[in-house]
């Protein structure tokens, strides 16, 4: 699944900082941000700051998304974490589509486990894509194991569906579909995994593929003062010891004139 743009790099100690900002002025919640193409890359920088708000302790992450899509396993690592968050002691996790989610984003989108939509956003909806190259006696070997293997890929795809078309009533339920697909529902995922359409926010509810449109109300954080630089910079080093990151250590603070 290809799509353009990248997810801007976050300095992971800056996370570790802020969640524990966060938690010293007793906040709870959490945003974080899915922008631009989905690849190994840009997943992992965004499932490491997701468990690190985790382990901080928050209640809730809003996950905003705006993206054309990307690497479709990639995206179903994302489904999968979402879902290990669900359920009593869990983390309840908001999937808000801000503009876009196309493709692999999809995935992303309809696992959360109560999904929004801006008024004027859309999903997008079809089948991976797949190139090879070379001979094709050398090659007919292989394209027949990508074809086994893009098959299976799909499989898991239109499951993450499946079990997703359904409406996620109540803030932490963690629960499940609680009716198998309908026949409906398989037809019109068939037709729409076909073509490349816009599905506009409105039909997404009526496609249960979100909740809600607009925008969930979040608690208004108290004006907090900024920290000392001196106090932020020993608590970025105290973060970079945390991580390991002694390369990124020793080039920051040791190349002083």
């Amino acid at each position: 699944m290809a799509g353009a743009g990248g997810l801007p790099f976050i300095a992971l100690p800056r996370i570790v900082g802020r969640a524990r900002d966060a938690l010293e002025a007793g906040e709870t919640d959490a945003i974080v941000y899915l922008r631009g193409a989905i690849t190994w890359e840009s997943a992992l920088k965004l499932k490491k700051e997701i468990e690190i708000f985790v382990e901080a302790g928050v209640q809730s992450i809003d996950l905003m998304i705006s993206s054309g899509g990307g690497s479709a396993d990639a995206a179903l690592m994302l489904v999968d974490l979402i879902d290990s968050l669900k359920g009593p002691g869990g983390v309840f996790v908001r999937t808000i589509v801000d503009g876009v989610a196309a493709s692999a984003a999809t995935l992303v989108s309809v696992a959360g486990h109560q999904r929004w939509i801006h008024k004027r956003g859309w999903l997008m909806l079809h089948l991976p894509s797949i190139a090879t190259s070379g001979p094709f006696r050398a090659n007919s070997a292989d394209l027949a194991v990508t074809h086994a293997n893009v098959e299976n890929l799909v499989g898991q795809m239109k499951q993450v569906y499946h079990d997703n078309m359904y409406f996620k009533t109540g803030e932490n339920s963690g629960g499940s579909r609680p009716t198998p697909v309908s026949e409906e529902e398989r037809a019109w995922l068939e037709k729409e995994l076909e073509r490349d359409n816009y599905i506009l926010s409105q039909e997404c509810v009526t496609r249960k593929l979100v909740d809600h449109v607009g925008l969930p109300e979040r608690k208004r954080l108290e004006h907090r003062p900024r920290k000392a630089s001196q106090e932020a910079a020993e608590r970025e080093l105290a973060s970079l010891l945390i991580l390991g990151l002694e390369n990124a250590r020793n080039a920051k603070y040791n190349s002083k004139p």
